[in-house]
């Protein structure tokens, strides 16, 4: 069906029905349609309609937020199987499911090429920090990434190591484009158009995924659901730092493009830091590859501020979360990332269908004298309440309408 329908949309002209992206997220829902009321006379445009309102699209279209997926399967050690392994791998995958609520990218599947091609994902081993094959021809899920993880000893203070895999492959002529998708997973500004040849100075970033180890033997805080204990690393805390260098930050052609002058040139963060009046306190490391300590900028999706994620240390006894910034240097890297432009909310999940009589019907959970609304917008920038309410306890249910071509809607409660 997928392929039949990429066929059919494909011959349609584009001054008639065209459905461009469906996204469907736990926490955002992008909508595309083009003059969908204008033309409504051939019969390829009402079945499209039809389609589309049935909630009957393929999966191919659909987009999830950003999935990272732990693979335990090289803690040979048993680093997160000890008496502490569960609160480990709770950090751990809170802080993954942090990074992937604001990234709202749409990334192809990896697919395991055909007949006796391969396409082999690599990465440093967490446990011997060797550059080691990890597969033979993966399948991993659209808008996924996959990490192995583990422990070992690591020198002087490091708390933790991590960053993007990489790949081997031998393929034949009929196995081009495959292994071009597997490369930039449905990405401009990676590769050259149709060909598996990496760009010298690419724009954007998308990794299969990648590898961490964490220190063996330092006292960590483990439990993120619990204020972190005077005089110890917060495990989360590194867990993110660390999932951010698996995103590209400080590890990827895009990041060295950013800081190849050696200073910092991506647009999104230098205004952003301009608007807050803290332009002045940005600096990067030696290596290029960090932020300098000390500057502290507001959180993303919440109220205070803390260091940045990415800076170069980990404040004992205290605990950092995502900042604004850090998700602007994702978008200057090429990541499509949102932000909640009002701390005091935050996004929860919400289902939606699609219905025949072309509104759009939308439905979240609610807790009494919680306030809620259903933010809209059409650019991930700036947003506007389109519906709000006071919960009772009981599911809510709400009807709009596209009002643009294209729309991004969220659930928002404080």
């Amino acid at each position: 069906m997928d392929q039949k329908l990429r066929c059919q949309l494909n011959r349609i002209s584009s001054k008639e029905v065209q459905v461009r992206r469906l996204y469907e997220g736990s926490r955002l829902v992008y909508i595309f349609f083009c003059n969908m009321r204008t033309q409504a006379s051939s019969p390829l445009c009402s079945w499209l309609f039809s389609l589309v309102f049935m909630g009957c699209l393929p999966s191919s279209l659909l987009l999830a937020e950003l999935k990272m997926t732990i693979d335990y399967s090289l803690d040979r050690s048993g680093f997160f199987s000890d008496h502490h392994g569960e609160e480990k791998k709770a950090a751990l995958e809170a802080a993954a499911q942090a990074w992937g609520a604001f990234i709202v990218d749409s990334l192809g599947p990896v697919v395991p090429l055909k007949g006796a091609s391969y396409y082999d994902i690599h990465g440093f081993d967490p446990e011997t920090a060797e550059w080691v094959p990890l597969e033979r021809n993966p399948f991993i899920a659209r808008n996924t990434l996959r990490i192995y993880v583990g422990a070992r000893f690591l020198p002087g203070a490091l708390l933790g190591l991590g960053g993007p895999g990489g790949y081997s492959m031998s393929y034949n002529r009929g196995n081009i484009l495959q292994v071009t998708q597997n490369l930039n997973r449905g990405q401009s500004g990676i590769t050259e158009p149709n060909r598996p040849t990496r760009l010298a100075e690419p724009t954007d970033v998308a990794p299969w995924g990648g590898t961490i180890s964490f220190s063996m033997d330092s006292d960590f805080h483990w439990d993120h659901t619990q204020p972190v204990a005077s005089g110890k690393p917060d495990f989360y805390s590194v867990c993110l730092h660390e999932l951010g260098h698996v995103l590209g930050v400080g590890t990827s052609g895009s990041w060295e493009r950013l800081v190849a002058t050696g200073t910092y040139s991506g647009q999104h963060v230098l205004n952003y830091a301009a608007d807050q009046g803290m332009l002045d306190q940005l600096g990067l490391t030696e290596d290029l590859s960090h932020w300098v300590d000390g500057a502290e900028f507001p959180l993303a999706g919440k109220q205070g501020t803390n260091e940045l994620v990415m800076d170069t240390s980990s404040t004992y006894g205290f605990r950092e979360d995502l900042t604004v910034l850090d998700l602007m240097v994702l978008k200057d890297m090429g990541w499509e990332v949102v932000t909640t432009s009002n701390p005091a909310w935050v996004a929860i999940p919400m289902q939606w269908q699609a219905k025949a009589d072309g509104m759009l019907s939308f439905q979240f959970p609610t807790q009494a004298g919680r306030s809620y609304a259903i933010w809209q917008s059409s650019d991930l920038e700036d947003w506007s309440v389109v519906h709000a309410m006071v919960g009772n306890g009981a599911p809510v249910a709400w009807q709009g309408e596209m009002t643009a071509d294209r729309l991004f809607f969220r659930a928002m409660q404080r």
